[in-house]
């Protein structure tokens, strides 16, 4: 068994403190893993479709495909719908739990330091919806800005976009709030027969508007 000894962090990044520089460092090392993992197959992922090209090339004026290699597409086949969107979508669940948390935990900060009569937890509603009311109730921040109407709107989805892959594994039905139409018209999302499949470059993009946002709290005074 380790002991480890309680020192104060004025950046803890495990903690709960609202700081800008404790938001950057938390996206930091969520990233930092996000890619660790991501790069694993990577060569591989590059190697294969590679290979894939140069199968295509030597057997593209075939009648047939009975002499086509399909060893490289299945291989990238199963890295995409297997280990990439298990991966993606994890991320994402873990940003949205952070957004949500920390905007939570905003609010709480708003409600102890101006003496607020209700909490957020007794506003209607849930999640980050419920802590814009508060925070455009009881805070000067304007969600009506353009950029962070932007950035805002950015999050509403993804935190459909969460309730889809946690309570349904991004598989969509003819009852699923999300229509298939909204994730192909969605850049970096697409659909894989009734199943969501998340680019490399949403799962980087959410992490950037989500730190924006956060960061745009702490530095706006109460």
């Amino acid at each position: 068994m380790f002991s480890y000894k309680k020192i104060e962090m004025p950046y803890d990044v495990i903690g709960h403190s609202m700081r800008s520089q404790t938001i950057i460092n938390r996206m930091l090392i969520m990233r930092e893993v996000y890619l660790k993992v991501h790069n694993v197959h990577l060569e591989e992922y590059k190697l294969m479709e590679h290979l894939d090209k140069q199968e295509y090339e030597r057997t593209k004026d075939d009648e047939t495909d009975e002499f086509y290699e399909y060893e490289y597409a299945n291989r990238l086949q199963e890295l995409d719908l297997l280990f990439y969107r298990i991966h993606r979508a994890s991320t994402l669940l873990m940003i949205y739990s952070f957004l949500e948390h920390s905007m939570m935990r905003i609010c709480s900060i708003y409600e102890e330091i101006l003496n607020i009569p209700i909490s957020v937890n007794e506003l209607s509603g849930k999640g980050i919806q419920r802590c814009k009311m508060y925070l455009s109730k009881f805070s000067s921040f304007d969600f009506s800005d353009e950029s962070i109407k932007r950035d805002w709107d950015f999050l509403k989805f993804l935190n459909q976009l969460r309730n889809c892959l946690a309570h349904e594994e991004g598989y969509l039905s003819d009852k699923s709030k999300i229509k298939k139409s909204t994730i192909n018209g969605t850049k970096g999302l697409s659909m894989y027969n009734d199943t969501i499949l998340i680019s490399h470059e949403y799962v980087l993009c959410a992490f950037d508007i989500t730190e924006r946002f956060l960061i745009r709290f702490c530095d706006n005074k109460i």
